[in-house]
């Protein structure tokens, strides 16, 4: 399948990397278009990805994104990331 559009109010940011890894193969890169809003502390001890970490993944996949600022900001460590791969 292919998505229009996918979006994530910190929910992504927020599961373990196996979880991640999953919606990142399955959705993610199968969306022309996205937004993130993230951030990277963790929660409950869980693992998640840094923001590099995402950025990387997601560049690997052929996802050409943008980080940008979370405004206004919520967190220290939240971030939007974004992309149209309408082209």
């Amino acid at each position: 399948k292919k998505y229009d559009f996918v979006m994530s109010n910190y929910a992504f940011s927020e599961c373990n990397t196996d979880v991640q890894e999953g919606d990142l193969d399955k959705v993610l890169s199968k969306s022309v278009r996205g937004y993130l809003t993230c951030n990277y502390e963790k929660v409950g001890g869980i693992v998640v990805w840094k923001k590099n970490e995402l950025l990387q993944k997601l560049n690997e996949k052929k996802i050409a994104c943008k980080e940008l600022p979370e405004e206004p900001s919520t967190g220290s460590t939240n971030y939007l990331v974004v992309w149209n791969n309408n082209t």
